[in-house]
């Protein structure tokens, strides 16, 4: 995993473009929040993602 981690989380920041139906090709920013349960396994606790402000003002110009 890339990304901070601790002991017990661990947090991955990344991009990627997604295609919606309605808008075409956006480009986004995600990051997921994990955490180490006490049986050793990695559950996914938070996850967001957004739309880059920067790339859709690229993109309309």
């Amino acid at each position: 995993m890339r990304g901070r981690r601790s002991s017990c989380m661990h947090s991955t920041p990344c991009c990627n473009t997604f295609t919606l139906i309605e808008a075409g090709q956006v480009q986004a920013r995600y990051t997921f929040i994990y955490e180490r349960q006490v049986d050793g396994q990695w559950k996914i606790l938070n996850h967001h993602s957004s739309a880059i402000p920067e790339a859709q003002l690229a993109h309309a110009g």
